[in-house]
């Protein structure tokens, strides 16, 4: 349920209600830009990255990454 993948459909699924969806995102995205997931903390914004482990193995849970640096800030 939290890959990267899944996540980015679900938001985009919630936001394609949003009036200038079309005119602001949906046009980059058919440029051929991509649509990607950052955690916000204050004013910091921290990219979701790194799909594969420093073994190389695929890293499914890293959206959950920034769910754990958001509750040590606190």
């Amino acid at each position: 349920m939290f890959t990267r993948e899944n996540m980015i459909k679900l938001c985009t699924k919630a936001l394609v209600s949003v009036p200038d969806w079309e005119h602001i995102i949906q046009r980059r995205i058919d440029e051929g830009n991509k649509v990607e997931l950052a955690w916000r903390l204050d004013t910091k914004l921290d990219w979701v990255w790194k799909d594969d482990c420093v073994d190389g193995l695929p890293r499914f849970w890293s959206v959950l990454c920034g769910l754990s640096l958001k509750q040590v800030s606190v």
